[in-house]
């Protein structure tokens, strides 16, 4: 179980208002919300967010039964707190995580939905069906786009394995994480494109993957990119390794790496 609070500054006496203990029920008891929470982003105004949130299980149902991740919009002047896909059974088509505003209003996401994938399917006059990633077993996630309304959801890459963390540069590209895990490549290298899914172009990481830390060579993932104002990208370094360290902050300059 998960809950978000917001703060109006950050004075430790300021009230922590819960924007989330009635979401799904009527009844604010914390007991009765037992949702997750992940993926918050913030607008470059600083006005709104977005969150992606999964609603409460439900009871004896089964695992393709139960509730999806779906991205919800928080916005400040207004103090509006609302699902972006307004439509159930659309939002129950997949799970959609880690969402990114672009310049024109509209978002970047990652979801395991595979819409155009599964329409290619349906012109071929085969069954739709969600393509499964060849490590994990579960339903691969791409890169999507929709409208700031949740509508005009569209499919922008089509790797066979994971993508994840997308985010909009300051270029107006988008850069993001893929596993690459075909045959006997086992890695997670930094990938870009335009916000159209076109020019889809190798950045960094592929050659980058094992790093001498702690005077261990250890394989590292970079995930969670956030980009500062110089430029330069901040990731979060993860190891599979759980005896070594988990998430540790690191700054890359990838215009200027070797």
């Amino acid at each position: 179980g998960a809950n978000l609070y917001i703060k109006k500054n950050a004075f430790a006496q300021t009230i922590a208002v819960n924007l989330t203990s009635s979401l799904f029920s009527e009844d604010d008891s914390l007991e009765l919300e037992k949702i997750d929470i992940r993926d918050l982003r913030l607008s470059d105004d600083g006005q709104s967010f977005l969150v992606s949130i999964r609603a409460p299980e439900i009871p004896n149902a089964d695992d393709d039964e139960q509730p999806k991740w779906n991205i919800w919009h928080y916005y400040q002047p207004t103090e509006t707190f609302e699902r972006l896909i307004k439509d159930d059974i659309i939002a129950a088509q997949g799970d959609d995580l880690m969402a990114s505003y672009l310049p024109d209003g509209r978002i970047v996401f990652a979801s395991n939905r595979q819409k155009l994938s599964k329409a290619i399917l349906l012109d071929e006059g085969k069954p739709q069906y969600q393509g499964q990633n060849e490590r994990s077993g579960s339903a691969v996630f791409n890169i999507h786009s929709m409208q700031a309304d949740g509508t005009n959801i569209k499919q922008l890459s089509f790797n066979l394995s994971n993508e994840f963390y997308p985010l909009v540069l300051q270029s107006g590209r988008i850069l993001y994480s893929r596993w690459d895990a075909m045959g006997g490549v086992n890695k997670i290298s930094l990938y870009d494109m335009l916000p159209d899914g076109t020019e889809n172009q190798l950045v960094f990481g592929w050659h980058s993957q094992s790093l001498n830390l702690d005077d261990q060579n250890i394989d590292v993932d970079l995930i969670n990119p956030q980009q500062l104002s110089n430029g330069q990208l901040l990731f979060m370094l993860s190891s599979q390794d759980e005896e070594t360290y988990q998430k540790r902050p690191v700054i890359i300059d990838i215009d200027n790496f070797t």
